[in-house]
């Protein structure tokens, strides 16, 4: 019979943590007397042997790799998520992998812990990093493998991004010096870092021209079209002479909003986005954007994801570039 343990499993069924039961066994380390004798026997009841070589994640392969998308809405159906899943795909199926995607919210993980728990991946590509990110925390203790796509404060993370703050920044600075000062922002949620950072990315421009930004025409969850209303009303009622659009998914939503009251564009007001997806590149007039390449994206998380399977090598962060595209929605 075979009668040995993981210690995950000792800890578990003795109530305490897994550091404890190793330094339990090993005797380095502060443990109470009390503690350790309790951990011995139970070891000694139960006549287990503990395997202090616990298995690894990666010591199973499955040839499968798994997209993250968000969960909530219709997110998953925006350009730029999709693009991602496609450029994934292209990417690994031609070395013999396949492809899955699994959706969470910032409030639920719950399809990747048992994805993981099942064990139906090697390797995981989050395509979008939140404020207190559990998707991170939880696939670090797990030990497996993942990158993340986006701005994120960790050195220890693999992970692929564009300078965001920059382009920001730059488009933004366009914008002033064409004379359009009075802007009006449209954000998304404050929780996302990718738009922290772009947000950023505008501050730094009207500090660089030595100017502030009217905060009160600054609006979050701009993404929905009731309270994306309110906000434009708001905008036409003052001097704004620009609406800066978070992404490409809010600039739709105010562009509809713009043409249902009947508002021209760039006559009456001003567009941008610091976002751009072949669903603006079909609006008319054409919209300011910048443009980022985001099959490259997925494609450079793949390849980074990929060589850490294959090799075991960690490859360091990958910053793509990105496009300033000025167009009609701005003249």
């Amino acid at each position: 019979m075979d009668n040995k343990v993981n210690i995950s499993q000792v800890a578990k069924d003795v109530g305490v943590s897994v550091s404890t039961v190793s330094r339990a066994l090993s005797g380095k380390g502060r443990i109470s007397e009390s503690t350790r004798e309790k951990i011995n026997s139970y070891l000694s009841e139960k006549q287990l042997i503990p395997n202090t070589r616990e298995k690894r994640y990666t010591d199973i392969v499955t040839k499968m790799i798994s997209v993250v998308l968000p969960g909530e809405e219709n997110f998953a159906s925006m350009p730029y998520f999709l693009n991602i899943l496609l450029s994934v795909y292209d990417y690994f199926s031609i070395r013999g992998y396949q492809v899955n995607l699994i959706k969470v919210t910032p409030t639920d993980i719950s399809n990747l812990t048992h994805a993981v728990e099942e064990h139906v991946m090697d390797g995981v590509i989050l395509t979008r990093m939140v404020e207190n990110n559990d998707e991170i925390v939880y696939l670090k203790q797990a030990g497996v493998p993942f990158v993340v796509i986006g701005p994120y404060d960790d050195p220890s993370v693999l992970q692929v991004d564009t300078d965001n703050e920059a382009a920001c920044c730059d488009i933004t600075n366009v914008l002033l010096q064409k004379g359009l000062d009075k802007m009006a922002v449209m954000c998304a949620k404050q929780e996302h870092y990718i738009n922290r950072k772009r947000f950023q990315g505008i501050l730094k421009a009207y500090m660089e021209s030595y100017m502030l930004l009217d905060r009160r025409y600054v609006f979050y969850d701009a993404e929905f079209e009731n309270i994306a209303e309110m906000a434009i009303e708001k905008v036409l009622a003052s001097d704004v002479n620009c609406i800066l659009c978070m992404d490409d998914n809010i600039c739709l939503v105010i562009l509809r909003i713009l043409r249902k009251k009947g508002i021209p564009v760039p006559e009456r007001i001003k567009v941008a986005s610091l976002h751009n997806s072949n669903l603006l590149d079909e609006w008319y007039p054409p919209v300011s954007c910048v443009h980022f390449d985001v099959d490259e994206l997925g494609k450079e998380a793949s390849r980074i994801l990929y060589v850490y399977l294959t090799e075991n090598k960690r490859l360091p962060k990958s910053i793509l570039g990105y496009e300033l595209q000025m167009k009609a929605s701005t003249n």
